[in-house]
């Protein structure tokens, strides 16, 4: 069976496979976020990605997303629908280890970004970022059963109502993907499982817990045998988690001050 491409597979996290130097690509995506403790809450992010290899095992990445929230009668919340440009960011990962030369792919990722809105409630700020990311991948059963881990630190400065604040988090991505044995639609498929583990505080270096929030949910992903088309897709539901000073804005096992009950997604792309 042909090698087994990881870089377009997982609808929450990302692969370790680079690509060929000169190799050209370009994604969409949208994300729906949705579900607070009362009220309405729709948050749908539209994004388009191209990338380009630079050179062997360096990737470059540019991205930009449209957003559209929907808010109404939710504590804590002002109500507010607006449809409006949400962020822009650059991303440079680099591939450290090899999976098929080292048996573990290991690659390490940087995307600064700027956006003029809030990403929870669309309010209009200046926010930067800066998440680093360590990417890991590891083949259970060779070209069958793939797994992946992300960790990913993130800074950023928010400027609101003329007062800078600073948070960071430290999140966590892992999913398990399995190749189904028959083609499907004349497509290779893959379906699996996926956890992100989130979290949120205040101040750069991690300093006061504010909320985490872990979520599991099924991935599929389909491939044509080149592997130069991909259409995949996940949701994830929150299953535990905690938010600190919620005062009533959540339940205790949940943290839907910081984050929603749901997160869905599908991701479309093309390499040339």
């Amino acid at each position: 069976m042909e090698h087994l491409d990881d870089e377009h597979l997982y609808a929450f996290a990302e692969g370790t496979d680079i690509g060929e130097v000169g190799e050209k690509e370009m994604e969409t995506s949208p994300l729906f976020r949705f579900g607070k403790e009362s009220g309405r809450y729709f948050a749908y992010q539209q994004s388009v990605t191209p990338a380009v290899v630079v050179a062997n095992g360096f990737k470059l990445f540019v991205s930009g997303t449209w957003d559209d929230f929907e808010i109404r009668n939710v504590p804590g919340f002002d109500d507010r629908s607006v449809f409006a440009f949400g962020e822009l960011s650059g991303a440079a990962r680099y591939q450290l280890m090899d999976r098929d030369k080292s048996g573990i792919g290991l690659d390490l990722q940087v995307e600064p970004s700027w956006s003029p809105r809030e990403d929870e409630s669309g309010e209009k700020v200046t926010s930067y970022a800066a998440p680093i990311a360590v990417l890991a991948s590891y083949e259970i059963l060779k070209n069958k059963l793939v797994t992946v881990l992300n960790v990913e630190y993130d800074p950023s400065w928010t400027r609101s109502q003329g007062e800078w604040e600073k948070s960071s988090a430290l999140n966590f991505s892992e999913a398990v993907m399995y190749r189904l044995p028959h083609h499907v639609f004349g497509l290779d498929l893959f379906v699996g499982v996926g956890t992100q583990q989130l979290t949120d505080f205040e101040g750069l270096g991690l300093d006061n817990f504010a909320g985490w929030a872990a979520f599991v949910g099924p991935q599929f992903c389909f491939h044509n045998e080149t592997d130069t088309f991909w259409f995949e897709g996940g949701w994830s539901f929150q299953v535990a988690g905690h938010a600190n000073n919620a005062d009533g804005l959540s339940p205790s096992d949940l943290d839907l001050v910081d984050f929603e009950r749901n997160n869905a997604t599908v991701r479309f792309g093309f390499s040339f």
